[in-house]
């Protein structure tokens, strides 16, 4: 046996349902763990100059989404304090891109004002701006923020979810 045919046939081999079930809690928590990390370091790293800045958003929790995203790579919910980042970045190959959009995020909550928010809402005609000329200024402090915004346009993100897709396929077959 070649080592290709070895590895095709190590590839096939099936845990038992209760290891693969351990091994998937396992992976849950070290992802979930890595994302606190990364929300952690990036805080203070860009923000600890302003210590109500690193409260503000220390109080928000950094979760993976139980939801299946298409066209949002995370989402931060300003009443439930929580930042809820797309499963399809769960994968490894596409860990170097969470560093800076949860620092797109942060922005978000460095730069949300409800009472602004809801004088803006009341406004005939007027919607909210979430990414105006000041959240575009706080961004571009990360020295990867283009690049996260190159890779989504092109086509990166399409790929992340397409992979994302195959994978569970092949995990409940």
């Amino acid at each position: 046996m070649n080592y290709k045919t070895a590895k095709q046939s190590a590839s096939r081999v099936q845990l038992p349902l209760y290891q693969r079930e351990a091994f998937s809690e396992i992976k849950e928590k070290s992802c979930q763990s890595l994302l606190e990390n990364i929300w952690r370091r990036t805080a203070l790293q860009y923000f600890s100059y302003d210590v109500a800045l690193l409260a503000k958003i220390f109080s928000y929790k950094v979760v993976w989404s139980s939801r299946k995203r298409k066209r949002t790579l995370a989402v931060c919910d300003f009443n439930s304090f929580t930042v809820r980042v797309a499963p399809e970045l769960k994968d490894p190959l596409f860990h170097r891109w969470l560093e800076p959009l949860l620092y797109h995020e942060m922005c978000h909550i460095v730069l949300f004002d409800r009472e602004k928010i809801e004088k803006r809402k009341q406004q005939r005609g007027k919607r909210v701006q979430w990414h105006g000329p000041e959240f575009k200024k706080l961004e571009r402090r990360h020295p990867f923020s283009l690049a996260l915004d190159e890779w989504i346009k092109s086509g990166g993100w399409e790929r992340a979810v397409r992979r994302y897709r195959k994978m569970q396929a092949k995990e409940s077959a």
